[in-house]
């Protein structure tokens, strides 16, 4: 469903340092004036799991794309994944139009591999659950 909401090209161009120069480790995404995907802020290849958690809002949505690093047989693989993060407290409109807008972003930022709906609960072992699944 198209609702008019589109990520900015500074949105697109930070995607796109992720997936080919690997410049972050995350990009934090949120949506402004119920129109536009912007970026919030990013993790350098230095910033962990738990540097991104504790940088999310307790009560607001946001779109994530994390660069997920996990060892499988012995072998260190990395999937990108598209995560919603919507914690229990968010407001119902909020939640309704990050759902909503989901697939446009999944449209817009080409090389998803992995995408998951999740709360203030999620943990990394759950990124890698999900990239090893089959």
């Amino acid at each position: 469903m198209n609702i008019g909401i589109a990520p900015t090209d500074e949105a697109v161009a930070k995607f796109t340092e992720l997936k080919f120069q690997h410049k972050h480790s995350f990009i934090v995404f949120k949506i402004i004036n119920d129109k536009e995907i912007v970026v919030d802020h990013e993790g350098d290849k230095t910033k962990t799991f738990a540097d991104l958690k504790s940088s999310l809002p307790p009560n607001e949505p946001r779109y994530l794309i994390i660069n997920h690093d996990y060892v499988i047989e012995g072998a260190t693989r990395t999937k990108i994944f598209l995560i919603l993060y919507s914690p229990t407290t968010t407001k119902v409109r909020q939640r309704m139009l990050y759902a909503s807008a989901k697939n446009t972003v999944k449209s817009a930022f080409d090389g998803i591999q992995n995408e998951l709906d999740v709360d203030e609960s999620f943990r990394e072992e759950d990124l890698t659950e999900k990239a090893t699944r089959i």
